[in-house]
């Protein structure tokens, strides 16, 4: 992905079944609350989508999208912000195709 000119963030260190992400910021400042993240990710994941990255590669690859969807909109619900896996799955799709 990185090669493709997208955004990767990378682990910092794995606890279980949480990450610790590398800061994601401008020198002592972190990125703003949930709604810049939350656009900063549908940009990302159209990137991605685009590049035809994972889920045109594999049969269940629409399966793989929608989970994903799924997975990245429950963590965003978390955090307070409200987010709609179908949307972002029909975006995804739309940027697959």
């Amino acid at each position: 992905m990185y090669q493709r000119g997208i955004a990767v963030l990378s682990p910092v260190q794995v606890s279980g079944t949480e990450l610790l992400m590398e800061f994601v910021g401008d020198g002592m400042t972190a990125v703003p609350r949930p709604i810049t993240c939350w656009c900063m990710t549908r940009e990302w994941w159209s990137s991605i989508c685009r590049s035809s990255w994972r889920w045109r590669a594999t049969p269940n690859g629409m399966s793989l999208l929608q989970w994903d969807c799924v997975n990245v909109c429950n963590w965003f619900v978390r955090q307070g912000f409200d987010c709609d896996a179908e949307a972002l799955f029909a975006e995804a799709v739309g940027e697959l195709y």
